[in-house]
């Protein structure tokens, strides 16, 4: 018997939806946009990271490119100009490839600009300065080949050092490049090996030449600070002796000449107009001719005679370049970064060593 009253179907569903649930609807899906907006932005960081970064690499790549086609340029230069020259002709401070601006800085290889320069130190006391163009190999002080006696004072002269611990840093500099294993000049010095390992070092000395500038850092007694005081002063290539018409002030204060004599070697050069580099230059002819050269236009007394003769005449000075250096630097406008390519090649456009760098 049905009973009167309220009924309700039981399979009527009820669509009706109470005020909190339609709520909890609301924020979650605030939170599921929210939390999309985060991935959008995390996406859209990473995105632009990454064109950051390809970006930053097409300029390394640029910069190196750049560069590299730069030093490409200037070997071009320096095999036309001895073509049809004197294979044994001198290089000097007016040469048409040592400083020429015009030639040789801020040439344009697509939108970077490349410079091939080098730093020289003009003058006495030396001034640093940045011209632009090629120096030679013979400007400078050869570690492989350069005595000790004017090692010492180079190292003094160029870092400041100590006279005591330059002479030290000197004994070790050849330490490194001689056959044997005695430290120093005597055999009571005792062993280049039990020396290093005493010091704390995990290795011997190489008693072989040196192969790069970089390889100074190795010897004993060898800091960052006098390593970069003397880097852009000595090589590792070349046949050894100095140059006279391109060797700095404070070089040839270091192989034993006095401040009078050298401002004598640099107003020589000078010419007239008492600037090194230009036109006017003097230069010496032959090594044979130098004290005679220097003492008939600007005067030597004795004793100056007596020590440039010993010097020249000790296997250090000379007038022949074998080898060039230069620094290729290159710019872009639109970047702070630049590269740098430093290359030392021959007269006939062979490489012997490069070295890039950026910064």
């Amino acid at each position: 018997m049905l009973t009167r009253g309220y009924s309700k179907n039981l399979f009527q569903r009820d669509i009706s939806t109470p005020a909190a649930s339609k709520g909890s609807v609301l924020i979650l899906a605030v939170w599921a946009l929210l939390f999309l907006t985060v991935i959008a932005f995390a996406c859209g960081a990473l995105v632009r990271q990454e064109i950051f970064l390809v970006k930053k690499v097409e300029t390394k790549t640029r910069l190196y490119r750049a560069a590299y086609s730069g030093a490409l340029w200037a070997i071009d230069n320096v095999r036309s100009y001895y073509k049809d020259r004197d294979p044994h002709e001198g290089f000097t401070l007016n040469n048409l490839l040592a400083s020429n601006p015009g030639l040789f800085k801020d040439k344009p290889i697509g939108d970077i600009k490349v410079s091939a320069r080098y730093e020289y130190v003009s003058g006495y006391p030396g001034k640093k300065e940045t011209r632009y163009g090629l120096t030679d190999e013979e400007s400078l002080i050869n570690v492989n080949t350069v005595d000790k006696r004017f090692l010492g004072p180079f190292f003094r002269r160029v870092s400041g050092l100590d006279p005591e611990i330059a002479r030290a840093l000197a004994t070790n500099v050849v330490d490194w490049r001689d056959v044997d294993d005695m430290a120093g000049d005597e055999v009571s010095s005792g062993s280049e090996r039990a020396g290093y390992k005493s010091s704390g070092y995990k290795y011997s000395p190489k008693n072989a030449p040196f192969e790069s500038v970089e390889e100074l850092l190795l010897v004993k007694g060898m800091d960052m600070k006098t390593f970069l005081a003397v880097r852009d002063r000595v090589t590792v290539f070349g046949y050894g002796l100095l140059n006279i018409n391109t060797v700095t002030s404070d070089v040839l204060e270091a192989i034993g000449l006095d401040q009078p004599l050298v401002n004598k070697i640099i107003a020589y050069r000078a010419g007239p107009d008492g600037v090194e580099g230009t036109a006017d230059d003097n230069y010496f002819k032959t090594r044979n001719l130098i004290v005679e050269s220097l003492s008939r236009t600007i005067g030597l007394d004795q004793t100056q005679k007596e020590k440039l003769t010993e010097v020249v005449f000790s296997n250090i000075l000379d007038i022949k370049s074998s080898l060039f250096r230069t620094t290729c630097v290159s710019s872009d406008s639109g970047s702070s970064s630049t590269g740098r390519l430093v290359v030392v090649f021959d007269r006939s456009g062979i490489v012997k060593y490069s070295s890039y760098l950026e910064y």
